[in-house]
């Protein structure tokens, strides 16, 4: 009983506790909470001690019930940590198998969406994997990141024209494409082969 800080005392202690005289119910009481506290029966008068195993035999079945209480829910409590830990874990999967919550630094080498074993396109044969096209924000925003001044809505209007195919070849990452370019217009420095003069702008434009 020595975790247990406190403790009760019922009405029907009373007729034992009625018959003592002052001085033993002081005792009594007193005896009751070094009982709780350490578990020692205290040294008490004949009749305060009759009165105490009464009350002790009451207090031992408040203590059983207290701990059994105690103890399920400490159970409860692991158990539902373990279930929690678990719930993390299989979400934690889940987004690594689907990329979430990856931070991508500017020039990584970043894999094709979705990851291998993702859903396969349909009527292709499950040879290539569904690419959701970028949209101009998407192509704008990377290359601000990237500084490479390269026409968002050209590379959108071209790949687009292309069905998103580079040659024969679905394109798998956007961005690599977005790469590809902005080193071809490092090389060349002025416009090269393939590109198009549109409302006066500069158009880099290779497949």
């Amino acid at each position: 009983m020595a975790q247990k800080t406190s403790f009760v005392l019922h009405t029907s202690y009373a007729q034992a506790v009625q018959r003592l005289s002052d001085e033993d119910a002081g005792a009594l009481f007193k005896g009751l909470f070094a009982y709780v506290d350490g578990g020692t029966a205290p040294e008490l008068s004949p009749l305060a001690d009759m009165a105490f195993t009464f009350i002790r035999d009451m207090l031992d079945r408040d203590a059983e019930k207290w701990e059994s209480t105690r103890q399920k829910r400490i159970e409860a409590g692991r158990q539902g940590s373990i279930a929690s830990g678990e719930s993390r874990s299989k979400q934690s999967q889940a987004n690594e198998a689907v990329g979430v919550g990856v931070n991508v630094g500017v020039g990584d080498n970043i894999p094709p969406y979705p990851p291998e074993g993702g859903p396969p396109a349909a009527g292709d044969g499950g040879k290539h994997k569904r690419f959701p096209p970028p949209t101009v924000e998407d192509v704008a925003a990377y290359c601000r990141e990237r500084g490479n001044g390269i026409d968002a809505q050209a590379f959108i209007d071209h790949y687009t024209a292309n069905g998103w195919k580079r040659g024969n070849t679905p394109i798998k990452d956007w961005r690599a494409c977005v790469r590809t370019w902005e080193s071809r217009r490092k090389e060349h420095g002025t416009p090269a082969p393939g590109q198009a003069k549109q409302e006066g702008r500069v158009l880099q434009r290779w497949d």
